[in-house]
């Protein structure tokens, strides 16, 4: 694993069912990770040990 420290860290909690994480995921495969960040992905589903609280979102 790299360094973060010149970067921003964002920590991405995804779930191949939620449509919101499709459309996001379509998106950083079409223009990648924008300059300056690092991105952690992190399956909802397979990580259950370590996320709680379900999906939440502005939607």
């Amino acid at each position: 694993m790299g360094t973060c420290a010149d970067s921003d860290v964002v920590l991405y909690v995804a779930a191949s069912w939620c449509h919101h994480c499709q459309d996001t995921d379509a998106s950083l495969d079409a223009d990648g990770v924008p300059a300056g960040l690092t991105l952690v992905k992190i399956d909802y589903d397979e990580r259950t040990d370590r996320v709680s609280g379900g999906c939440r979102g502005p939607w």
